[in-house]
């Protein structure tokens, strides 16, 4: 797959060329994750590999991360992904330093991350949070059968609350923290449906306040949709 960097333009008309890589990133590359200035991605020859925004030149790469699995900015401080043995490794954005590892994380799946830990599918199917302050494991929680081997990523996080879509287009929030089921949408809407903004800790939103996206569409009617889904706020105390 080849990535393609156009230069911004104010006036009307084909934008101009900064940069282009050919065939340098993975097709199953979930998606491109801009951290400060480099850009992150899943490597055609595997792994993650980190270019400048700018110049396109190669600054590092991370053989072991598995493309499938995602990866996540860490407040711009880190960049963490999953290792085929399902540990959290993180890197400095910058120059892909690695620094703090999780073994016992047994990841399948990234979901999210806030200032606080990173948000998890193990490899058994279990939701699962893993501290940023530390790299341990905060709390292991069991998905309801409703929602089980249905969430995709990502997820949206907010205060207190993880919210992911499933599948067959249900929703499922629970605490941050402590994995409890906080609430629940069935609504078996034919395709799938993702969160869009950050979820607060109060009850769930109603349909008509809530917006939410389809293959990447609001759909809602509401306000309130704000930052990325599945983006990291605030600071960070990793290790």
């Amino acid at each position: 797959m080849t990535v393609v960097a156009d230069k911004v333009s104010g006036s009307l008309g084909r934008p101009g060329t900064l940069w282009t890589l050919e065939n340098a990133a993975d097709v199953y590359s979930p998606y491109l994750l801009p951290v400060r200035d480099v850009l992150v991605l899943g490597a055609a020859s595997g792994g993650i590999v980190a270019y400048g925004v700018k110049d396109g030149r190669r600054r590092w790469s991370a053989p072991r991360v598995v493309t499938k699995s995602g990866c996540l900015s860490l407040s711009d401080r880190l960049v963490v992904g999953t290792d085929s043995q399902g540990a959290l490794r993180t890197y400095v954005p910058s120059t892909g330093e690695p620094k703090w590892t999780c073994p016992a994380a047994e990841a399948a799946q990234l979901l999210g991350a806030d200032a606080e830990s990173v948000y998890i599918l193990t490899k058994d199917d279990r939701l699962r949070s893993v501290r940023r302050a530390d790299a341990k494991v905060g709390w292991t929680a069991t998905v309801p059968a409703d929602f089980r081997k249905k969430v995709f990523a990502p997820a949206a996080v907010g205060p207190g609350r993880l919210v992911m879509g499933t599948t067959d287009g249900n929703f499922l929030a629970v605490d941050t923290s402590n994995g409890r089921m906080a609430w629940n949408r069935l609504a078996h809407v034919p395709i799938g449906l993702r969160p869009a903004g950050r979820p607060s800790a109060a009850t769930p939103p109603t349909s008509a306040a809530t917006p939410w996206t389809r293959c990447g569409s609001p759909t809602g009617s509401g306000s309130g949709a704000s930052s990325p889904t599945g983006t990291s706020t605030g600071s960070a105390g990793d290790p």
